[in-house]
C-alpha cells in the first residue's frame, strides 16, 4: 500500500474521530437543557369541554417548568387504561364515570360522596382525585322545541308519555348504549319502551345536529353542549333524577405526584377559577365560534392571572 493511500485512510479515521467526539461534546452540552425540564404527558377524551381542560391544564404546567406531551382518546376505557400502565401522567375525570365504568358501582346522586367514593377507591391502583369543578356536566335528553311546546312536554316522564303512542328515533353516543347508568337504566327508570332498531349511536358532538335534522326525535348528549341552544333545542326536566352529577375532576398518577407535588397545587388553583358560566362561554367559543381551543384556553389563563402574557 502506497505511503499516499495510507495517508488518506489515517486522515479519513482521525476526521471520523473528530466528527463523532464534536458530536458527543454538542449531545452533553444540550442535555442538560433537555433535561432540565420535567416530562409530563397529559390526555383528554374528545368533547369540546375536556380539550379545553387539557389544554389549560398544559399551558399552566408549561409556564410552570413543565415539559408537556398531550394525547387525545375516543373512550373512557382507553384514557383510564391509558393512565393505569403510565402512557399518561393524568387527564380530568368524572367520580361518577369511575364508579360506574371503572370501579361496576352504581352511581352516587350526592357529588362530594361520589367524589369522596371515587377517591378511595383508585387508592388502591395508584390514581389520586384532586378538587373537582363547580360544574355537572350531566346527560340530558333533547328535543326540538316545537315538539315540545307542540306536545306540552317538559319531562323526560312527559316525553316517555308521547314516545310510548309514536314509533320515535333515539340518538346517543356508543358509551351511554353500554355504560350501567346508561340507556337501559334511563328504560328501567322510566318505563321508556323503545324498538332496538329507533335506537342510533352517533357521536358525541353529532348528537344535537341529528336532533335539529329530524334523523331522530330526541338524543341523549351532555347538557352543556353549546349547540342546543344554538339549534333551539330543549333539554327535558329529569324529574326521577335519572341522571348523576358528572363533575369534572383532575385525576394525576400517584408516583408523578409524588415527584412533582407542585402539580396538585396548580391543579387546585386552576379548579378554583373556572366555573359553570366560564367553561360554557369558552364552549362556546369554540364550538360557535369556530375560536382555536388553544388560544381560548390561553386567553382564560392570562384574564385570571394562572400565567403570563406571552
Amino acid at each position: 500500500m502506497s505511503r499516499t493511500v495510507i495517508f488518506l485512510v489515517l486522515f479519513q479515521f482521525i476526521f471520523i474521530l473528530a466528527s463523532c467526539e464534536k458530536e458527543e461534546k454538542e449531545i452533553t452540552r444540550s442535555s442538560p437543557e433537555s433535561s432540565a425540564k420535567p416530562e409530563i404527558t397529559i390526555g383528554s377524551k374528545s368533547p369540546t369541554e375536556q380539550r379545553l381542560l387539557m389544554k389549560m391544564t398544559s399551558l399552566l404546567l408549561s409556564e410552570n417548568g413543565f415539559s408537556v406531551n398531550e394525547i387525545s382518546f375516543r373512550g373512557s376505557l382507553n384514557i383510564r387504561a391509558a393512565l393505569e400502565e403510565g402512557i399518561i401522567d393524568q387527564y380530568w375525570e368524572y367520580p361518577n364515570t369511575a364508579r360506574v365504568f371503572y370501579h361496576h358501582q352504581p352511581p352516587i346522586y350526592d357529588s362530594k360522596l361520589a367524589l369522596q367514593s371515587a377517591s378511595k377507591e383508585d387508592e388502591k391502583k395508584g390514581v389520586k382525585w384532586l378538587k373537582s369543578l363547580d360544574l355537572n356536566s350531566t346527560w340530558a335528553i333533547l328535543i326540538k322545541s316545537e315538539l315540545a311546546k307542540q306536545n306540552r312536554i317538559k319531562t323526560i316522564s312527559d316525553f316517555v308519555q308521547y314516545a310510548n303512542k309514536h314509533d320515535i328515533k333515539l340518538a346517543t353516543n356508543e358509551e351511554f348504549l353500554v355504560r350501567k347508568d346508561g340507556l337501559e337504566h334511563v328504560q328501567q327508570i322510566y318505563h321508556f319502551a323503545i324498538n332496538k332498531k329507533n335506537i342510533i349511536s352517533v357521536e358525541s358532538m353529532l348528537l344535537p345536529q341529528a336532533v335539529k335534522d329530524s334523523r331522530v326525535d330526541a338524543a341523549v348528549g351532555v347538557a352543556s353542549d353549546s349547540y342546543i341552544k344554538e339549534y333551539n333545542l330543549t333539554i327535558l326536566e329529569d324529574d326521577k333524577h335519572v341522571f348523576p352529577p358528572y363533575n369534572p375532576t383532575p385525576v394525576v398518577d400517584e408516583e408523578t405526584l409524588e415527584r412533582y407535588p407542585k402539580i396538585s397545587k396548580l391543579l387546585n388553583r386552576l379548579v378554583e377559577k373556572i366555573n359553570e358560566k366560564n367553561i360554557m362561554e369558552m364552549i362556546d367559543q369554540v364550538e360557535m365560534e369556530h375560536k382555536d381551543v388553544s388560544v381560548v384556553a390561553q386567553e382564560f389563563l392570562i384574564d385570571t392571572g394562572l400565567i403570563k402574557s406571552k
